[in-house]
């Protein structure tokens, strides 16, 4: 599958064009960084004149992969492959590697989790290769539109041996890719190439259609997304998200608010309306475990 340059989402990254906004500086954005632009912060603002909670949303889903990680160390996964990793954002959370390597762990470098990151926006590999190229992570070029070309790739498979299970986080990803490219096949596409007994982690911008305050506020949210020069950025409901796992073993509590899932206590306050639109899920694909 190639790259449509006239189209927005994942299949155009943006790189260093200051003119565009870009998925990846938008994040940053919002979680206060300093890598974006003008025009990023303005997409930044466009969403916040409406969501004054948004960043909040965002810390949400970040916490919620933190979570998940950790699930997923101690349940014997020690390799991981993030796709759409973005910028290395100087935020709140952490980087998947210090997750599941964390400092205290007293284990050899030989021993520590490999952790592949990978994009397809130029200047999310520049900074990533910068930042969280080392002896346990590497960071590499290419899309979840080719997976076998993402798979084959001889740095990934210096990192990740694929005849055993791997966790594979695709969070904050899919809802930047239209619906003319089918989600739910790009996603069946990467699955089919995964070894029995993988994780697979997403998070999916949420259109509750309950006919209320959250449903207007993600068809206004899409629109700020989608309309601006960001151009992607689809708020799609539970059934269109759940069939992106279709023939995974969906883990309790299922498809969830990211803020639901686990959570480390009881909440200090009753979450936004904004944080109702973004769900996180984890499953496991069904085979042997090696």
């Amino acid at each position: 599958m190639t790259e449509d340059s006239s189209t927005p989402g994942v299949r155009d990254p943006v790189g260093v064009d200051s003119t565009r906004a870009s998925i990846s500086r938008v994040y940053d954005a919002t979680l206060g960084g300093k890598d974006n632009y003008d025009v990023d912060r303005a997409v930044c603002d466009s969403i916040t004149a409406v969501a004054p909670r948004w960043r909040n949303t965002l810390i949400a889903g970040r916490r919620f992969q933190e979570r998940v990680l950790r699930y997923l160390t101690h349940a014997g996964i020690d390799q991981f492959l993030d796709i759409g990793a973005g910028l290395p954002t100087h935020g709140p959370g952490r980087a998947t590697h210090e997750i599941v390597n964390p400092r205290h762990a007293a284990r050899s470098t030989a021993d520590r989790a490999p952790v592949v990151y990978v994009d397809n926006d130029p200047l999310c590999v520049a900074h990533g290769m910068a930042y969280w190229d080392n002896e346990i992570s590497t960071y590499l070029r290419g899309s979840v539109l080719e997976p076998f070309a993402l798979l084959d790739n001889p740095q990934l498979r210096a990192r990740i041996d694929l005849a055993r299970p791997v966790g594979v986080l695709v969070c904050g990803l899919l809802h930047h890719i239209d619906d003319s490219l089918d989600p739910a096949g790009v996603m069946r596409g990467l699955l089919d190439l995964l070894p029995g007994g993988s994780y697979v982690v997403i998070t999916h911008f949420w259109n509750p259609c309950d006919v209320g305050a959250a449903e207007e506020l993600a068809v206004e949210l899409q629109r700020r997304h989608v309309e601006s020069s960001l151009g992607s950025g689809w708020f799609r409901s539970r059934e269109e998200i759940t069939a992106m796992l279709a023939g995974l073993e969906l883990l309790p509590p299922g498809l969830v608010e990211a803020g639901k899932w686990w959570p480390d206590g009881p909440p200090v306050c009753l979450p936004s309306i904004e944080q109702r639109l973004l769900l996180g899920a984890l499953a496991r694909k069904p085979g042997p475990t090696s």
